[in-house]
């Protein structure tokens, strides 16, 4: 295959890759807390062949995914007014445990009561406080009753429950995201606090966090990116035929 027909085939897929990153960040803009991603594409040299007869090198370079990039910036938060939906400003997450016990970490607050008055999420993932602790209201406690300060402290009937988890990490893009939207990571938690000991991440009770994911500019990016699949096609059909056509002229080739 030719360099010409190999960069094509990269620049195709690149181009094919985008679409799948843009049509999944579409499909989640409006889950809560859910950051749009991209496709991160470096040049990579695969070849090097020397002329005939002479020293000159010849590098020949193409497109390669080389993995993604997430967009850590905030969504804007939602007032909905559950005591159990929670938003969290800053560089931090929610800490979960899911029923096979391991913690993960999640930008979208919302979550409930459950029938044995633990706070869990959608899918049952239990909102740890620190120290990995469940959260867990007693009987008698009234839903207007559990208040949850900035600093994450929660207070029930006078009573307080210790904080809520928060969790902080060096760098967010070597978070894993899985299939249900949340991180997993083998990094330390730095905490809420920064190295001076001010506190950069602060709950809104009440609030959710909407997802940053902007509809236009995803539109915008799907359009252009298939307008490029599109073009790569067509040359590399256009070539296709040219070199069939080169070939079928050659004598004792028809």
């Amino acid at each position: 295959m030719s360099n010409f027909m190999l960069s094509g085939v990269a620049q195709q897929i690149a181009a094919d890759t985008t679409i799948a990153i843009i049509t999944d960040n579409i499909a989640n803009q409006r889950v809560p807390g859910r950051q749009a991603i991209r496709p991160v594409f470096t040049e990579v040299f695969v070849a090097q062949t020397q002329a005939s007869g002479g020293d000159a090198v010849t590098a020949h370079g193409f497109i390669a995914r080389s993995g993604t990039s997430r967009d850590v910036s905030s969504g804007a938060f939602e007032h909905t007014g559950d005591p159990f939906h929670f938003a969290v400003s800053g560089p931090a997450y929610l800490a979960v445990r899911n029923p096979n016990g391991e913690i993960t970490y999640t930008k979208n607050g919302k979550f409930r009561l459950n029938e044995q008055r633990q706070v869990v999420d959608s899918k049952g993932n239990t909102l740890l406080a620190e120290g990995e602790q469940p959260i867990q209201l007693t009987e008698g406690v009234k839903l207007a009753e559990f208040v949850v300060k900035e600093d994450g402290t929660m207070i029930a009937k006078d009573q307080q429950l210790g904080k809520l988890m928060l969790a902080r990490f060096e760098n967010q893009n070597k978070m894993d995201l899985d299939s249900n939207g949340h991180f997993h990571t083998d990094q330390p938690n730095l905490g809420p606090l920064d190295e001076d000991g001010q506190r950069i991440a602060r709950v809104q009770q009440g609030f959710v966090e909407e997802s940053n994911i902007q509809n236009i500019r995803e539109m915008t990016h799907l359009l252009t990116a298939e307008k490029s699949s599109k073009r790569i096609s067509s040359l590399m059909e256009a070539e296709q035929r040219r070199r069939m056509e080169f070939y079928s002229a050659i004598p004792g080739n028809r």
